[in-house]
């Protein structure tokens, strides 16, 4: 079975270069240079930090990123259910029926069409175990290890602290203006907002989503929030 390539890289706000995020990558015992490391070191506007150990640039560079990234993971995976489907085909001899191979890759060229992203509530902990991090994690590759930023094809915004504690409120707001540059940074991108602290983290729909007003047009928001932003686009319910 073909290992993930997600495991290969992290993604958070830079330290020491405001307004950049940095991408990290991650030994994955092909050599130095990870395929992460080639993909991201050929964008335009990257350059790599040696203080952070990590490649600088744009949130709308680590959005493309991300999603080249998701592309070639998907392509492999696709490759190797072909593989599958094709050895099925000539065991069942059946010319009529579609291939496993097939199907798989008729899903994922539908997917490398989507431009969706799940921002969901996360911790500084980095582990997405419950509520909508768990889905994420399972269903969109949210990364454990990324406590906040670009993920899969999500967005962890950080509504618990390093000890799943739920974190002051001003903390959140900081993460939430973090994600919103980010978006504005993003404008062929869809976000589809949850109700990100008010499950597990304990807050009140009010509290956080007064914190949105000022989401540019491309941020899409639970129901629940109809209320206190009347005005916007609403994509459904978690």
């Amino acid at each position: 079975m073909t290992e993930p390539l997600q495991p290969t890289y992290q993604i958070h706000p830079a330290r020491y270069a405001k307004g950049k995020l940095a991408v990290r990558c991650v030994p994955d015992g092909s050599g130095w240079k990870t395929l992460a490391a080639l993909v991201i070191s050929q964008m335009p506007g990257v350059t790599y930090s040696n203080r952070e150990k990590s490649y600088l640039c744009s949130a709308r560079t680590a959005a493309k990123f991300v999603a080249e990234m998701t592309r070639v993971e998907a392509r492999r995976l696709v490759d190797e259910a072909h593989a599958v489907g094709r050895a099925v085909d000539h065991i069942d001899g059946d010319p009529r029926q579609q291939s496993a191979g097939e199907l798989a890759r008729g899903d994922a060229d539908e997917g490398r069409t989507m431009n969706k992203i799940f921002v969901f509530g996360s911790n500084q902990a980095e582990r997405h175990g419950g509520g909508a991090a768990a889905y994420a994690h399972k269903s969109l590759a949210a990364q454990w290890g990324v406590g906040e930023g670009p993920t899969g094809l999500c967005y962890a915004l950080p509504t618990k602290d390093f000890d799943i504690q739920s974190r002051f409120l001003p903390e959140v707001a900081e993460s939430v203006e973090r994600f919103l540059a980010y978006a504005r940074g993003c404008p062929d991108l869809t976000f589809q907002v949850t109700r990100v602290g008010c499950g597990l983290a304990g807050f009140r729909d009010e509290e956080i989503a007064s914190m949105f007003v000022a989401a540019p047009d491309n941020c899409e928001f639970d129901t629940a929030w109809k209320q206190w932003l009347p005005s916007r686009k609403f994509w459904g319910t978690f």
